[in-house]
């Protein structure tokens, strides 16, 4: 989590605009975890620590992974990750 939080921190430092105000990820045990065995957490919270903005972020987030047919578990704290207990993840192939 924290390599993650750090990413976030130093991508929004580099970005050409401020508007930037909360974020969502996944770091690299998340995958490993997603590709094993189909669940998925996210990490999710305001840039300034915000714990209501964290709290709107995570409702956003469960909304739209809901209205596209995913099922998630979150029980609403801004500090608790956002959890996709079946997650069929689908390596692309490279187009040649």
């Amino acid at each position: 989590m924290s390599d993650g939080l750090e990413a976030v921190t130093e991508a929004v430092a580099q970005a050409s605009t401020s508007r930037y105000r909360s974020y969502c990820f996944y770091h690299s045990q998340d995958m490993e975890r997603v590709i094993n065995g189909n669940v998925l957490y996210l990490a999710f919270g305001s840039l300034d620590g915000d714990e209501t903005l964290s709290v709107e972020v995570g409702k956003a987030i469960v909304s739209a992974l809901q209205a596209n047919g995913l099922e998630v578990e979150w029980n609403g704290g801004a500090k608790d990750r956002i959890f996709l207990p079946k997650i069929a993840w689908q390596k692309r192939s490279k187009a040649n």
